[in-house]
């Protein structure tokens, strides 16, 4: 195997067509519309954050030290808090959401167990200090 190169297995996509009514082919959409808005907003909103933390003293001063070097963790740390980059910070969108929007609110059965912000969460935490982010 060359050097770089990626090992992969195989993967399988299998659709299977829901068999629902007209009315709850409409709530589903509506439904699905509203998460995927949702999702889509606590998206931006930590990708404003990243942008913040990113032009922070801060992390730019940790970004300098070494990675053996204590106060570098420490350094990040401060700025993520700083600019309130957390998984629950991140989520705190659904409530204010919630409030505004009755559509919203009805979807929190679906939002709740796709869970999306929080899986993006950790990836966008990696990403931060090395890859930047589309």
């Amino acid at each position: 195997m060359a050097k770089g190169s990626i090992k992969t297995t195989p993967s399988f996509v299998c659709e299977i067509a829901l068999a629902v009514s007209p009315a709850q082919e409409r709530v589903l959409l509506s439904r699905l519309e509203a998460a995927r808005q949702m999702y889509n907003a606590c998206l931006g909103l930590s990708m404003r954050r990243v942008n913040l933390i990113r032009q922070s003293k801060d992390f730019n001063r940790g970004r300098s030290l070494k990675s053996s070097n204590p106060e570098r963790k420490v350094l990040f740390k401060r700025a993520r808090e700083r600019y309130e980059f957390s998984d629950y910070a991140i989520q705190s969108v659904e409530w204010v959401a919630t409030e505004v929007s009755t559509t919203v609110s009805k979807i929190q059965d679906v939002v709740g167990e796709i869970r999306e912000p929080e899986r993006g969460y950790p990836a966008r935490r990696v990403g931060q200090s090395r890859t930047p982010l589309l």
